[in-house]
């Protein structure tokens, strides 16, 4: 098989570090170059400087003008995302971006109009949509077993210091537009657009952005909950996920933690059936074996690059995502 030939653009974005690591050795890539970008500032650890001192460090200009290049990854700090996307898909070519994009709609929607013009490969970061159990969820939910989903309740919570809950300050909604995106695609996913979006982003104390988000999302069956809080001491591993159908319902507990020592992830899921009408029924339980949350994510956008599968999440499904989590951040209701 050829090596596709890549590069990453930025350094900025939370998840950039393990991005350039995993393309550093895939053996199904040529990781042609790294670039840092004036933007890119505010880099914990100053990583970049010294480690996969191998890659290329290129500008902007000379990573874009590589022969043949196979696809770029956009991991710029949050606000800038976009910006370098579309440069990208101007040029023609297929983009890894990481979540969730822009706080602007009209210019997340005119980049996304573009790829669709262009018929470029365009794949955006949510790692959930890789997970193990929520595949499984969706697989279960297609098969008729879940039935129709009557409501969600989704919490990603952490705890963060008070440099990073300032920076939240930086986004319209803080904590619900950082990680709560995750949570509004996987409510998206399994149920569709919401009838309205009610938005409670609060901040915590003075001189720090939105760090506590509660969205409901309304559906004819029932108001899905989504919240993430950046105070929450333990909360990483209480980030769960409960899906209720009218004939079944999945519990991820929790939705995702690290494996000791690793850079792998794992799940559990439990699953009630409808016949189990006995309150105290225990849930069949799946512990899900250790995954990596990136690289499960690259090998669907490198098979849709080489034209092997089409992408499972349309142009017009990230624009609803991206509208749904606006509302959600504290936007207009529609």
């Amino acid at each position: 098989m050829k090596k596709l030939k890549v590069i990453q653009i930025g350094i900025g974005h939370d998840h950039a570090r393990d991005a350039a690591k995993r393309l550093a050795t895939r053996n199904d890539v040529e990781f042609a170059g790294l670039v840092v970008l004036p933007e890119d500032t505010d880099v914990p650890k100053k990583w970049y400087e010294t480690e996969l001192t191998e890659i290329p460090r290129l500008t902007l200009e000379e990573a874009l003008a590589i022969p043949d290049l196979d696809a770029v990854f956009v991991e710029t700090a949050d606000k800038f995302l976009t910006k370098y996307a579309t440069r990208c898909v101007e040029r023609g070519l297929p983009v890894q971006m990481d979540k969730p994009g822009s706080q602007n709609e009209e210019e997340f929607d005119r980049m996304l109009d573009l790829a669709k013009e262009k018929r470029l490969p365009f794949h955006l970061g949510y790692m959930y949509r890789y997970n193990p159990a929520v595949l499984y969820s969706r697989k279960l939910k297609e098969e008729g077993k879940l039935g129709k989903i009557r409501y969600i309740e989704a919490n990603m919570s952490c705890i963060h210091n008070e440099d990073k809950r300032r920076w939240l300050a930086d986004y319209r909604g803080g904590m619900l537009y950082f990680l709560g995106c995750h949570l509004v695609d996987l409510c998206v996913m399994f149920q569709g657009e919401p009838k309205k979006v009610y938005a409670f982003n609060r901040s915590t104390a003075e001189n720090v952005g939105e760090d506590m988000g509660t969205a409901l999302l309304e559906y004819d069956t029932g108001v899905s909950v989504v919240r993430t809080t950046a105070v929450e001491h333990g909360g990483y591993l209480r980030r769960r996920v409960l899906i209720v159908g009218e004939k079944g319902s999945v519990y991820l507990d929790p939705t995702e933690a690290s494996v000791p020592g690793t850079s792998l992830q794992t799940t559990n899921m439990f699953v009630s059936h409808e016949n189990e009408l006995d309150w105290f029924a225990e849930p069949e339980k799946t512990a899900f074996p250790p995954y990596d949350r990136y690289n499960a994510m690259f090998d669907e956008f490198f098979s849709i690059v080489r034209g092997e599968i089409e992408n499972p999440y349309s142009y017009e499904y990230e624009k609803l995502v991206h509208r749904v989590l606006m509302r959600a951040c504290g936007g207009n209701d529609q």
